[in-house]
């Protein structure tokens, strides 16, 4: 089933992209980087806040130790 369902959806892509003028495709392809980037860009920025949240309660922790 889910072979199938590969199957499908890439030929769905592939007669897409065969019908596509030129910049039609340079179009979406310039769409997919700028996808990407985002998602790396969401990522990294994700990855600083839990980060950046970790460190906070690292110290709060050391501070309470070093009160009691």
């Amino acid at each position: 089933e889910f072979r199938n369902k590969f199957f499908a959806d890439n030929i769905k892509l592939l007669e897409k992209y065969y019908t596509m003028t030129d910049d039609e495709r340079r179009a979406d392809a310039l769409e997919f980087e700028a996808r990407i980037h985002k998602h790396r860009a969401d990522t990294l920025e994700r990855e600083t806040k839990a980060q950046q949240s970790q460190k906070e309660l690292i110290a709060k922790i050391d501070q309470i130790r070093a009160s009691h």
